[in-house]
C-alpha cells in the first residue's frame, strides 16, 4: 500500500514564493506611484491657495483705493497671506536650508525673493536646468505698457495685476 505524503512539494513551494514576491513587489511600486502622486497634487493644491490668497490680497488692494502698494506684494513672502500655513512649511531662510531639512517641504528663499517647494518623492520628476528636484515660485507684477503711461512722467504707475509664477516650468509625471 502506498501513503501520499499530504502538504506541499518544496518545487509547489518554492513557486508559491516567487509568485508572492513579484506581487508584493508590484504592491509596492505602485504604492510608490500614488504617493507621488499624492504628493504633486498636494503642492499643486498649496501653489492654487496661495494665487487665490494673492488674488485677495491684490483685491483688497484695489478696493482701499492703495494700488500704488500692489508692487510690495512682490517682495513678501506668500505664505504670509494663509491663515494657516501648511504643515510641511519649513520658514524663511537667506539661501536654501540645509539638506539635512526636510523633503517634500516648502521654504522661502530671502535673498532670491523665491518660494520653493522641495520634492520628496522624486522618481518620476525631472530635474530643472541647475540638477535640483525643486518647483520655484515668485511673485511678479504686471504692468500695463500703453501710450498713457508716457505722459506721468517719473510717477511709478501701479500695478494692474499681480500672479505668483513659476520661475521655471517642471515636469513630473
Amino acid at each position: 500500500m502506498k501513503f501520499r505524503q499530504a502538504g506541499f512539494t518544496l518545487l509547489e513551494f518554492a513557486v508559491v514564493s516567487v509568485v508572492l514576491g513579484v506581487l508584493a513587489f508590484i504592491l509596492l511600486d505602485r504604492m510608490t506611484y500614488y504617493q507621488e502622486w499624492a504628493e504633486k497634487a498636494n503642492m499643486e493644491y498649496t501653489a492654487a491657495t496661495l494665487k487665490s490668497a494673492l488674488r485677495i490680497e491684490f483685491s483688497t488692494l484695489m478696493v482701499e483705493g492703495r494700488m500704488r502698494e500692489g508692487s510690495a506684494l512682490a517682495r513678501q513672502n506668500p505664505m504670509t497671506w494663509l491663515d494657516q500655513k501648511p504643515a510641511n512649511y519649513l520658514g524663511e531662510f537667506d539661501g536654501s536650508p540645509p539638506d539635512t531639512q526636510a523633503r517634500g517641504a516648502w521654504y522661502y528663499d530671502r535673498s532670491a525673493r523665491v518660494l520653493v517647494y522641495r520634492v520628496n518623492q522624486g522618481r518620476y520628476f525631472v530635474p530643472d536646468s541647475r540638477g535640483q528636484r525643486e518647483a520655484r515660485y515668485r511673485v511678479m507684477a504686471i504692468y500695463d505698457e500703453s501710450p498713457d503711461d508716457v505722459s506721468l512722467g517719473a510717477s511709478p504707475m501701479p500695478p494692474s495685476g499681480i500672479k505668483l509664477a513659476l520661475i521655471e516650468p517642471y515636469k513630473w509625471f
